[in-house]
């Protein structure tokens, strides 16, 4: 292994669609998370209309968990290590792969935020009660729709219980010398390198930065059963969502996966190496050379 050089978290070439200016989004989201908040305790003090005052309470949880897990996402994950979480053993064919493991922060955080809506959702037709109908059309909209409200918090409420579904209890990425596993929150799925074509950075959500990759994958009509599928794998949509892996999610710093991902699918005669500590190694000390030159110069890896 050649040895590259490490490079701090801020210093890191980003490829084009992540490389926007933290600073501006770090004010977009403190601005926003302030007016919130101002809005909120405002209104609580404020306004004395019956069942108003239980709005803010219920909104603020949500509100403050989704600013937490947006900084965790978006802006802390740049400044996290390099190096792969670790080596795991996975159930097909016994075989080891390098895993990148999402942050138990960010999961924390997310379940707040499924916590937080379900609680909101479930307590609607109670806030509707509490609110007398002024003849409103708002009003009145709101409170056919409260009843409604709780089956929709069954949405929030599966991801509360999804540790009960998938087969680990671990979450993220797994780069294995057959392919790539992806953890997620339902179950994973497992993609083959030789189905993968292509790895590509993409960005915004919401108006702001995200740090995501899209794989371009291409699975036969009859693809062999993986172990560490369960049954919520065999769904499309499912397969298709975890095409998209959540890189802000992760323990380590973004770049690094896409690093990972770009490195190996261009270079199949080191695949050998992932599960063992020259993997490791190769991610601490960013030992990408081509990669990593091609996305200074050119501001993304140039496809071959």
């Amino acid at each position: 292994m050649s040895g590259g050089t490490v490079e701090s978290g801020s210093t890191l070439a980003y490829p084009r669609p992540w490389s926007i200016n933290s600073e501006y989004q770090m004010l977009w989201l403190g601005s926003g998370l302030l007016i919130t908040l101002i809005v909120l305790v405002s209104a609580w003090i404020v306004h004395d209309v019956a069942g108003f005052n239980l709005v803010p309470p219920l909104l603020l949880p949500l509100f403050v968990s989704g600013g937490i897990l947006g900084y965790l996402e978006i802006f802390r994950s740049r400044g996290r290590r390099h190096s792969a979480s670790g080596n795991r053993i996975v159930a097909e064919d016994k075989a080891s792969c390098t895993m990148f493991s999402y942050a138990w922060s960010i999961r924390t955080a997310f379940y707040a935020v499924q916590l937080a809506a379900a609680a909101l959702l479930v307590a609607a037709p109670i806030l509707a009660d509490a609110i007398p109908s002024d003849g409103s059309s708002r009003n009145d909209w709101f409170q056919r729709a409260a009843p409604y409200m709780p089956f929709v918090a069954i949405y929030f409420g599966a991801y509360l219980l999804s540790p009960l579904m998938r087969k680990r209890h671990w979450l993220g990425i797994g780069l294995s010398s057959a392919g790539v596993y992806h953890w997620s929150w339902f179950g994973c799925c497992f993609f083959r390198w030789e189905w993968i074509s292509a790895v590509q950075a993409t960005g915004k959500s919401f108006g702001v930065g995200r740090h995501h990759i899209l794989l371009t994958v291409a699975e036969p009509a009859h693809r062999s059963e993986n172990r560490e599928e369960n049954w919520v794998s065999g769904f499309g949509f499912y397969r298709k969502k975890l095409r998209t892996i959540p890189a802000g999610f992760l323990s380590v710093n973004p770049a690094s996966c896409y690093y990972a991902l770009h490195y190996y699918l261009r270079h199949p005669e080191k695949r050998d190496e992932l599960g063992t500590d020259a993997a490791l190694e190769r991610m601490r000390t960013l030992d990408f050379p081509d990669i990593i030159a091609e996305i200074k110069r050119y501001g993304d890896v140039r496809s071959r």
